[in-house]
């Protein structure tokens, strides 16, 4: 459907608000999919760089997001960056699934091992 500049004018500005939430809301899935098509194909450093671009696309990464991007780094063994990522999930105040717990507790004893 095609809106015209004068009958996007007379568009509330609720439902305008309503139109902008719904478009965010399809971005974040489409951009978790990205997070876990990389995730699933073994590509970490792709699943960090979709989510690097949440801010610059308005969004907030959820817990579906960190899970994913969380579970692409561990499998790469990639420790630090799991770390660091769960650091970010928490001061962004996203609550950790029990996925992303057991991750973080598997990177902290793989670091802690490695510097033994």
């Amino acid at each position: 459907m095609i809106i015209t500049q004068q009958q996007n004018r007379s568009i509330s500005y609720d439902e305008r608000q309503q139109r902008q939430h719904r478009r965010k809301v399809k971005l974040l899935f489409l951009m978790n999919c990205a997070i876990n098509g990389a995730e699933k194909s073994g590509q970490w450093k792709k699943a960090v760089e979709w989510y690097d671009s949440f801010e610059s696309r308005g969004l907030q990464p959820n817990t579906a997001t960190f899970r994913m991007v969380i579970s692409a780094c561990e499998n790469a063994n990639e420790y630090g960056k799991v770390i660091e990522l769960y650091s970010t999930m928490q001061s962004k105040g996203v609550e950790p699934d029990e996925d992303t717990n057991q991750a973080i507790k598997r990177a902290l004893k793989m670091v802690e091992d490695n510097h033994q």
